[in-house]
């Protein structure tokens, strides 16, 4: 068959196999050449196909709707009416955003999860918006000293050692690292454990 190249897994004829390498076989072209021992070079579309497609993109440039140059593609996509957006643009999007209707739980309703929707809606805003919601707690000096003492005591729950302390579990864990059940010695004192590490 002229104009035609086969398929080495099927036997199939196309005109190109690399659409159908992917979608008939789930293997890509460099897979279908290393599977066959075929060169790099070897070309997976017919003669005719690749002419063609070749003489219609010198076509493309020749008329200028195609670029070969990437610094004139560049500025042909600069100039090409799709700049920058100005603030009546953005102004204008943000009016027709307003109108849109958002369906949203009414002041004091729950949401899926049980939290208070009013409170989760503006825990989101401020997320979005880059504020923190608390500032992040800092375990130094006698905050330390405390939280070691506590973090030794397994009776203590751990999340009653992050409320008393003040910081949150992964704070304790970043810090203190995993709390360990340690057998009694003599000369142990719960301040000592775990050992401070190192900054």
């Amino acid at each position: 068959m002229t104009g035609k190249i086969r398929c080495l897994e099927c036997g199939r004829w196309f005109r190109a196999i690399g659409r159908h390498l992917t979608q008939a076989h789930r293997i890509t072209a460099r897979e279908y050449r290393a599977r066959h021992d075929l060169p790099a070079s070897c070309k997976l579309a017919a003669d005719d196909l690749r002419a063609a497609q070749s003489e219609r993109t010198r076509r493309m440039i020749a008329e200028g709707v195609m670029h070969n140059d990437p610094r004139a593609a560049s500025e042909a996509a600069r100039t090409a009416g799709r700049g920058r957006r100005s603030s009546q643009d953005l102004a204008r999007q943000a009016e027709i955003a307003r109108r849109i209707p958002h369906q949203t739980i009414p002041e004091g309703g729950k949401r899926a999860d049980g939290r208070d929707a009013a409170r989760a809606r503006e825990a989101q805003r401020r997320r979005r918006a880059g504020i923190r919601l608390r500032p992040a707690a800092v375990l130094t000096g006698d905050k330390l000293a405390e939280a070691r003492r506590l973090w030794a005591d397994l009776s203590i729950p751990r999340e009653e050692v992050a409320r008393r302390t003040g910081v949150t579990l992964a704070t304790l864990y970043r810090r203190l690292g995993p709390r360990k059940r340690i057998a009694p010695r003599d000369g142990y004192r719960p301040d000592d454990w775990p050992p401070a590490r190192p900054e």
